[in-house]
């Protein structure tokens, strides 16, 4: 007999003559349970009593006839369909009186989204030439990345699952910057820092120029200031002295007014440059410490102490130029 589906969320006291219910009953050739699909009739004493509306393609079967009123306990009784994903079966009246009871599917998976959402992430990069950084006097193999990308919350077996998505900014700095970026909470307006990629936009390397060629081209240009005021100061000196027969008060405060600040210029302004050149040095040979620093432990990382210690050819290997072998 093909089974036909008549699963229902109705509580057995709920059924009317309208439904159908399979009822087991004991056939006599084999003496086990046989269901027959039934038309309910009444419910006694938690006994299903229901009218047998058919016996495979027969009217009759080991006794049993189409129309005959047969009666089981309900929790024996069961509705046949498929009350959890998509396979068929026969589902049993439990002692609430409910053969399935829908209680929504168990959301199992979620993806939220969100505008506040986001990933940092930091990593290394290594370049074999050197890479010019906003605000850093030297160029660098080794620098520091930190990407900030929006993100998504996958929520899966009883857990969140956090990926990235499209980058929003990338920003490069040096090892120093990020030295100075972590122990200087509040201090100013920050580091600066080199922005790779912003908002779907990629950006070139930042233009780089040598320190002490800037300060050269600055000092030529403030001492060619100076000389130009001191033939100034002498031209219309002759000139004040083969026009005139004498010299006022007016004219002598004149040039000792232009000697004054030719002074002022050489005593004052010319040590600042100095001082200023200095501090640039200090911060550059600081600068290229922590790239030494920074390219040491990233070889000893990737060759190991020890190999470092039996071999220092292969330790001083990439440091470029000329290369000398170290004796004990």
């Amino acid at each position: 007999m093909s089974e036909k589906i008549n699963i229902s969320t109705k509580k057995i006291w709920e059924f009317t003559t309208d439904d159908t219910i399979y009822i087991p009953k004991k056939v006599k050739s084999t003496q086990n349970n046989h269901f027959f699909l039934c038309q309910f009739e009444r419910l006694v004493n938690n006994t299903v009593y229901g009218k047998v509306l058919e016996i495979d393609k027969d009217t009759s079967w080991d006794g049993v006839k189409v129309g005959d009123t047969i009666y089981n306990e309900y929790t024996k009784c069961c509705l046949f369909g498929a009350s959890e994903g998509i396979h068929t079966h026969f589902n049993y009246f439990n002692t609430m009186g409910y053969a399935f009871k829908d209680i929504g599917a168990e959301e199992t998976e979620s993806v939220s989204k969100h505008p506040s959402y986001g990933m940092i992430g930091l990593t290394k990069r290594s370049s074999n030439k050197g890479t010019p950084l906003f605000g850093s006097n030297i160029q660098h193999s080794q620098t520091i990345c930190l990407s900030i990308k929006r993100a998504v919350n996958k929520r899966q077996l009883n857990n969140d699952y956090i990926h990235a998505q499209e980058e929003l900014i990338e920003v490069v700095l040096s090892g120093s910057q990020f030295a100075e970026l972590i122990t200087s909470f509040g201090m100013g307006d920050g580091v600066p820092c080199t922005i790779r990629h912003y908002s779907g936009h990629n950006y070139p390397d930042p233009p780089y120029e040598n320190p002490m060629d800037i300060f050269q081209r600055e000092f030529s240009a403030k001492m060619k200031n100076i000389g130009a005021q001191c033939e100034s100061l002498v031209e219309d000196s002759l000139k004040m002295l083969k026009e005139k027969q004498t010299i006022s008060k007016g004219d002598r405060d004149f040039l000792m007014s232009a000697i004054n600040q030719l002074i002022s210029q050489i005593s004052s302004n010319t040590p600042h440059i100095s001082q200023q050149f200095t501090e640039s040095m200090e911060r550059t040979v600081s600068q290229a410490k922590m790239e030494i620093e920074t390219f040491v432990s990233n070889r000893i990382n990737s060759l190991g102490i020890d190999a470092a210690k039996t071999n220092p050819n292969l330790f001083l290997s990439g440091l470029g130029g000329e290369q000398k072998t170290i004796e004990e």
